[in-house]
């Protein structure tokens, strides 16, 4: 029981590391998503203030390119990310199943103790009321 008992406490342990590792991914997936809206957001406002200056235009034609390249960069590593989230959400759930099926072979082998004890006390009590039969008889 004591190796199922450190398996156990092993798999406790991976649990709560792919819980974390999920956590850093959908912290990753959010900041992505911010940098995304903010991208958005400067270009759009830069895009108003070109429309305002034509001089400005042929800059901002310039600087728009390296935006939509920063753009496609982000939703590229976004897309990744959700790619590593749904792999680490699947190696959670593995975890999840391998601990369940450990605490399940804990339970049982506690029950199975459990019972060889019982079976015990049961012997010795009736070794016991052997001993007091017997000892009724020889007086």
């Amino acid at each position: 029981m004591k190796g199922v008992a450190l398996l156990l406490r092993l798999a406790q342990y991976e649990l709560e590391e792919r819980r974390s590792d999920l956590g850093f991914i959908n912290q990753a997936q959010i900041q992505t998503e911010t940098a995304i809206g903010e991208l958005d957001a400067t270009v759009t406002r830069e895009a108003n203030i070109a429309l305002a200056d034509p001089a400005a235009i042929a800059v901002f034609g310039a600087w728009a390119g390296h935006a939509a390249k920063g753009r496609t960069q982000l939703q590229n590593r976004f897309e990744e990310l959700d790619l590593s989230a749904h792999a680490a959400r699947d190696n959670l759930r593995e975890s999840a199943a391998q601990l369940r099926r450990l605490e399940i072979v804990l339970e049982t082998a506690q029950a199975k103790a459990r019972r060889a004890a019982s079976r015990q006390a049961d012997a010795r009590a009736d070794e016991r009321e052997l001993a007091r039969r017997d000892d009724n008889k020889a007086d």
